[in-house]
C-alpha cells in the first residue's frame, strides 16, 4: 500500500476512534498526529488530510442524520437558507471538516520539521 493511502486510512481510523470521546475537533487532532508521525512530501500532506477529513465528516454526518430520518438536517437547511437541500448541507460540512483537517495535517508536518531540526546555541 502506498504511504498516502496508509495516511488516509490512519486519519479516518483515528477520527472514528476519537469521535466517541472528543468534540468536533477530533478530526483535526487525528490529522495532526498522522501529519506529525508520518509526514508526506510537499503539499500531499494537506491534500490527504483534507480528503480524509472531508470523507470522515461526510460519512459521520450522513450516519447521524440517517439515524433520525434527516429531521435535524432538514431544519438546518431551513436555518441556513439552503432550500431544503440536505446534500448541500453535507457538502458544506465536509468542506469545513476537510479544510480544518488539511490545515491541521500540514501543521503537524511543519511541527515535525521544527522538532527534528537540531538546535544549535547562538552566541
Amino acid at each position: 500500500m502506498k504511504k498516502a493511502s496508509v495516511n488516509a486510512l490512519a486519519i479516518i481510523g483515528l477520527c472514528f476512534l476519537f469521535a466517541g470521546h472528543l468534540p468536533w475537533w477530533s478530526s483535526m487532532l487525528a490529522a495532526f498526529i498522522v501529519g506529525f508521525s508520518m509526514p508526506l512530501k510537499r503539499s500531499a500532506n494537506f491534500w490527504i488530510s483534507f480528503l480524509s477529513g472531508a470523507l470522515y465528516v461526510l460519512i459521520h454526518a450522513f450516519a447521524l442524520s440517517h439515524a433520525n430520518d434527516f429531521i435535524l438536517a432538514r431544519k438546518m437547511t431551513v436555518l441556513f437558507s439552503l432550500g431544503q437541500n440536505i446534500w448541500l448541507l453535507f457538502l458544506i460540512s465536509a468542506l469545513i471538516g476537510g479544510l480544518s483537517a488539511g490545515v491541521s495535517g500540514a501543521f503537524g508536518k511543519e511541527c515535525r520539521g521544527l522538532y527534528s531540526k537540531k538546535q544549535t546555541p547562538e552566541c
